[in-house]
């Protein structure tokens, strides 16, 4: 639904850009990241409505692959989250935060780990900007039965098992990047509202 909003397709030298097709069959492509290209927000009224998204016709890719030597399948559900902006805290924090940071966009990811000898949930990987965690599936929050919640913090786009505030940076000093997560009446149910991207493994 982004791209069929008027993202822009942007060249180095090129500050228009163009607009991206749906299916993404005009973008870059070759398994490298040469930061000769990168997508961005139309410079006009548009941008503002791109901002505020269409969580309705929200749509996670899904990448299936095998894991630990093919005793499990990881199913990678990635999403674009647009307008990053970190929550800081901590008086330097915040003024780095001014200098650096913002940026359009990221993808983010969860990760479900699935045993291929029960078929049944065992992990999931949650990222959390240069890094993240896996969270054993007794560890995790549901919903309707087995359906285990994904927690997005405000603003930064982490992913977190639980509701909380989540400092990334010095505890000890109370500094770095805040990370606010809690329940929301917002929300994305990844179990339907997804497409399939690869699968070059299907246990």
């Amino acid at each position: 639904m982004v791209f069929s909003k008027w993202c822009c397709f942007t060249q180095e030298g090129d500050e228009d850009g163009q607009p991206i097709d749906l299916d993404g069959s005009n973008l870059p492509a070759g398994g490298y990241n040469d930061g000769e290209y990168w997508i961005d927000l139309p410079d006009d009224d548009r941008s503002d409505q791109l901002k505020l998204g269409s969580i309705h016709s929200s749509e996670l890719y899904v990448h299936v692959k095998p894991a630990l030597g093919g005793t499990f399948t990881d199913i990678v559900m990635w999403v674009l989250l647009l307008q990053w902006s970190c929550n800081t805290q901590g008086w330097f924090a915040e003024y780095l935060s001014q200098k650096i940071g913002q940026h359009v966009g990221d993808w983010e990811h969860f990760t479900l780990r699935i045993s291929n000898f029960t078929g049944e949930l065992c992990a999931i990987f949650f990222s959390q900007h240069s890094g993240g965690e896996w969270v054993n599936a007794s560890n995790l929050e549901y919903i309707e039965g087995n359906r285990a919640i994904i927690y997005s913090s405000k603003s930064g786009h982490a992913s977190f098992p639980h509701p909380g505030t989540y400092l990334q940076g010095s505890d000890k000093l109370g500094v770095g990047v805040r990370n606010d997560a809690a329940r929301s009446k917002f929300y994305v149910d990844s179990s339907v509202h997804y497409q399939i991207i690869a699968a070059e493994y299907k246990g």
